[in-house]
């Protein structure tokens, strides 16, 4: 999505890659994460609006942001250490 491509393509940025080699990163990895993205967060709103409690959500959902955003970081670092 959007704002995963945003999110990998500025912490390579910060991370000193330049706007090409951020591209290239980004049409590398995007694709897995998009699909990660389905595995992870398809099964996790069906279960989620269906068995968990509503006042116990939001810190569901925060736990699973959490990792999520663990593995967005991993996969910009681990494409940098890739191609460094």
């Amino acid at each position: 999505t959007v704002g995963n491509s945003f999110s990998i393509g500025c912490r390579l940025r910060i991370g000193g890659e330049q706007l090409p080699e951020v591209l290239v990163a980004l049409r590398d990895t995007m694709p897995a994460v998009l699909l990660n993205e389905l595995r992870v967060w398809l099964p996790y709103n069906l279960l989620a609006f269906r068995l968990v409690p509503t006042p116990v959500r939001p810190a569901t959902t925060s736990l699973v942001t959490l990792c999520w955003q663990v593995y967005i970081s991993w996969t910009a670092h681990h494409h940098q250490a890739r191609v460094a």
